[in-house]
């Protein structure tokens, strides 16, 4: 079943949300068993009403957002008691997950590690099991945030995914670093942008950082583009940017700032706007219908199009 979790996760998922390494497999058309749970258990949610459980993070959290997604034989994927019954076992896998990536994280940096992975729960053969808590914890902020509203919980997942993620140093790598790695610490940091664009606030930490180091990630595709990653990033700088520009002006719950610089700040600030923006035009063109990685590089830079257009 992981196997089937994972090419669901590169149809689903990577193009919105690159969070694994280009796939190794080829992809197939998403074939979903429909789940029917005995007629005494049809209004229970619990782990032991399911024929399969996933026993890493990274599965718990992918595995709450796949069951969002109603199965093409559902002939009422909109009615009331099938989007609770997806919406219920989302929040079970979501807080296992939680419960799941918290362990795995006490036990790699604790001296006695106990964690033990079953190796039939691999998603990927490159992605070490090492970052499964680290990218779940993004998962569930991407969760928190797009399915349950919750912007408290959005932050505090992805100030985990990032302090975990310098805690085993992913922040401090060098250019031999994985695409593995450099995916997992760059898609921290790009959540963690996201929620302070969403919450406007600054983040905990910056790409310009001195103590970053790692590279970017570079996605396995024949664009010759502007790379996604950083245009990104600087798109969610700018929106930062913006935000507190709009602050200093009193616009944004803040007293107002005189200063004589603000004028040449907000010349500079558009300025950078509309040269990022100018980049981003490139990925408006683009069709990637069947390339999983063309297809990420696509997503993330239109959403810095529409960030940097907002």
């Amino acid at each position: 079943l992981t196997g089937v979790r994972a090419n669901a996760y590169y149809i689903y998922i990577h193009p919105y949300l690159a969070l694994l390494p280009p796939s190794v497999s080829p992809q197939y058309d998403d074939r979903p068993e429909v789940f029917q749970p005995p007629a005494a258990e049809a209004g229970t949610v619990d782990q032991s009403c399911l024929p399969y459980w996933p026993t890493t993070s990274l599965s718990l959290a992918l595995s709450a957002i796949l069951c969002l997604i109603p199965p093409p034989q559902d002939p009422q994927p909109s009615g009331e008691c099938h989007v609770w019954m997806r919406r219920a076992y989302a929040r079970l896998y979501a807080q296992a997950a939680l419960s799941s990536a918290e362990k795995e994280i006490d036990d790699l940096v604790s001296p006695n590690n106990s964690t033990s992975y079953a190796e039939d729960d691999r998603l990927h053969n490159e992605l070490p099991f090492q970052l499964y808590p680290v990218l779940a914890l993004v998962a569930l902020s991407i969760y928190e945030y797009c399915q349950c509203g919750n912007v408290s919980r959005m932050r505090t997942r992805a100030n985990q995914a990032i302090t975990t993620a310098m805690d085993l140093g992913l922040h401090r790598l060098d250019t031999n670093a994985s695409e593995a790695h450099r995916r997992a610490w760059w898609s921290a940091v790009s959540i963690l942008y996201h929620t302070s664009v969403v919450q406007v606030s600054s983040p905990i930490i910056t790409a310009n950082d001195p103590r970053i180091t790692t590279p970017f990630p570079k996605f396995k595709a024949f664009i010759d583009g502007p790379e996604p990653w950083p245009l990104l990033l600087k798109a969610q700088e700018a929106y930062i940017s913006v935000s507190e520009l709009l602050g200093a002006l009193g616009l944004v719950h803040k007293a107002p700032t005189q200063s004589l610089e603000l004028r040449d700040q907000i010349y500079q600030l558009d300025s950078r706007i509309m040269s990022l923006a100018t980049e981003s035009e490139f990925y408006m063109g683009l069709t990637c219908k069947d390339d999983t990685e063309g297809l990420a590089m696509q997503g993330m830079g239109l959403i810095a199009y529409l960030l940097l257009h907002s």
